[in-house]
């Protein structure tokens, strides 16, 4: 693996699995608050003892909740990787998609990769709950997906890319890397060019 994929994969499951301490403690706030109300209408009273084992309860699970979900994550990029790697033995570089809503990053079920000097997407298709996609289906850059624009994100260290994909308006983000932003932003100047 390369030294630029291996960067590729490394940025972007940070991005992903990154710990986000204001959701944490939003959801200790709610679960510690809906297990305590559920507990003082089963008995009646608040007990000293929920009180300490609640919140510990809590943070024990959502601790091992963000655990697994890391493990999730990393599993998932590098099944895709694996998958485009064995799909299209030619690919030069699997270049993984994210997409974000509001301060959260999440893996798309698809991702571009670069073969014969070309930038490529491939959708994946994955059965529920795997991180294994079991099919895709390959576009190639000009065919029936475009970009419209591509601007960087400094302070996320992040491409965001906007484009349409079969007709459809289609938005998504990758990880900031110099060559990378160059060659997507090289392609929305010559499909400018032709319009």
């Amino acid at each position: 693996m390369s030294v630029e994929q291996q960067y590729l994969i490394d940025q972007t499951f940070n991005k992903i699995a990154k710990f986000d301490s204001r959701k944490f403690i939003i959801d200790m706030i709610l679960y510690i608050t809906a297990i305590l109300a559920i507990l003082f209408i089963l008995n009646g009273r608040f007990d000293w003892i929920y009180m300490v084992t609640v919140p510990l309860m809590t943070a024990i699970y959502l601790f091992i909740k963000y655990v697994y979900l890391r493990k999730q994550v990393k599993k998932t990029i590098h099944n895709q990787f694996s998958f485009i790697e064995k799909t299209h033995p030619k690919q030069t570089l699997y270049i993984p998609m994210m997409e974000k809503t509001s301060r959260k990053y999440y893996l798309k079920r698809s991702a571009l990769f670069i073969q014969d000097d070309l930038v490529w997407l491939d959708a994946l298709r994955q059965k529920v709950f795997s991180s294994v996609p079991d099919e895709s289906i390959t576009i190639s850059y000009g065919e029936e997906f475009f970009l419209t624009s591509v601007s960087q994100d400094e302070t996320n260290q992040v491409i965001i890319c906007h484009g349409t994909l079969i007709e459809t308006p289609y938005r998504f983000i990758v990880t900031y890397e110099p060559t990378i932003f160059k060659r997507l932003s090289s392609l929305v100047k010559i499909e400018n060019k032709e319009v």
